[in-house]
């Protein structure tokens, strides 16, 4: 999280009584060279829709290099469906209305599998939660070849 925002995050973690379990960094993921680490589990919630493809292989990749073997990236977004026709109104609206203001545009889940399976990752695969969003999920092996 960015300095400022890190004490209102642990305030949430530690509401949920998760603060033996959970860790908050401070820093700012365009200018740090490398996310702190080794850690399990980093989660990009609503990042990637507002920035261009060479931003987001970045973070994946930075991702990538923080976490431990067997760690996990988890990346939380309102996704088009694969086949773009079946997606959800909320998607393609989104979508839409970021064309004029954003740098990004919402993903298909295939589209981040790729993305993932290029810096390393393994098993990626998608599920479905509340108002419309997905969470991808993808693992760090345990060995690198």
């Amino acid at each position: 999280e960015l300095p400022a925002i890190k004490p209102i995050t642990i305030g949430y973690i530690d509401n949920a009584g998760l603060s033996d379990r959970i860790s908050v960094a401070a820093g700012n993921f365009f200018t740090d060279d490398a996310f702190p680490g080794p850690v399990d589990y980093i989660l990009f919630s609503n990042i990637f829709h507002g920035w261009p493809d060479e931003v987001n292989l970045n973070l994946i990749s930075k991702a990538y290099n923080c976490l431990c073997p067997g760690g996990k990236i988890v990346i939380s977004e309102l996704l088009l469906s694969d086949d773009v026709k079946s997606s959800t109104p909320s998607s393609t609206s989104m979508n839409v209305m970021m064309l004029p203001y954003a740098k990004g545009r919402q993903y298909r889940p295939k589209e981040l599998f790729q993305r993932l399976k290029r810096a390393g990752f393994v098993d990626p695969r998608a599920k479905s939660l509340v108002d419309d969003y997905e969470i991808v999920v993808a693992t760090k092996p345990l060995e690198t070849i």
